[in-house]
């Protein structure tokens, strides 16, 4: 029940070219269910808020672009924790965010861990997902 309700959409692999090709068979391939929420999670992350304005969604996104540049201390990673929440609550199929954390890399000043733990709606399974902002130009 919970891959029909979390939808299913075509793959986006890493890389210019492979975006939808599997790796092994250089054929479309998709993604349902929790995989497609996660993909769909990250594609958000990474899309500057108002960068689809034009296309009729100026509130998708989030606002995590904002913090480039910025130095990795306390009020940033608040601001992290701050949009990475705004940002979850734009997605419909996360039911409730179990937890959130927001920590640094030893020996990268410029890199900010996120890890997130959420349950997706009509289901009791968590999914958690794990991915990096680069703050580049901070010392």
């Amino acid at each position: 029940m919970s891959a029909e309700i979390l939808g299913r959409d075509l793959r986006l692999e890493p890389g210019l070219f492979r975006f939808g090709l599997t790796a092994d068979r250089d054929d479309l391939a998709a993604v349902a269910g929790v995989d497609n929420l996660v993909q769909a999670l990250l594609i958000r992350f990474n899309t500057p808020r108002g960068d689809l304005a034009a296309l009729g969604h100026p509130d998708y996104g989030s606002r995590l672009h904002e913090l480039i540049g910025r130095s990795n201390d306390e009020t940033t990673r608040n601001l992290v924790r701050l949009f990475t929440l705004e940002t979850l609550r734009q997605e419909p199929r996360v039911g409730q965010v179990l937890d959130l954390g927001v920590q640094t890399v030893d020996g990268r000043p410029d890199l900010v861990l996120v890890s997130i733990k959420v349950t997706p709606i009509e289901t009791e399974t968590p999914v958690n997902l794990v991915f990096s902002i680069g703050l580049e130009g901070t010392a």
